[in-house]
C-alpha cells in the first residue's frame, strides 16, 4: 500500500520562509508582511516554458525556476556548474 500524503521540505537559503512539495508546489512556510503561512506561491511561465517565481533567497528577491526550488528542497544546493 502506498501513501498519498504530500511531503514538504524547506527550500535551502530561504531562512525557512518557503517549502516545496514532492508534487511540485511551493508554499510560504512562515507568516510575513502581506503574506499568509501556507499560501501557495504563484509564478509565471517564461517564453521557453519554464515555471518561475520570485522568492527571498539569502535576503534578496530572486527569480527561481520551480523545478530548481523543488530539486534543492529535497536534494540540497546544486554544486557549481550543475543544472537541473
Amino acid at each position: 500500500m502506498t501513501s498519498s500524503a504530500t511531503r514538504w521540505s524547506v527550500i535551502p537559503r530561504t531562512d525557512g520562509r518557503y517549502e516545496a512539495s514532492d508534487t511540485g508546489l511551493v508554499r510560504r512556510a512562515t507568516p510575513g508582511m502581506g503574506t499568509t503561512m501556507g499560501r501557495i506561491v504563484q509564478g509565471t511561465t517564461t517564453k521557453s516554458g519554464y515555471h518561475t517565481m520570485t522568492l527571498i533567497i539569502d535576503g534578496r528577491k530572486r527569480s527561481v525556476g520551480r523545478h530548481v526550488a523543488v530539486y534543492t528542497a529535497f536534494n540540497g544546493t546544486l554544486p557549481d556548474g550543475h543544472e537541473v
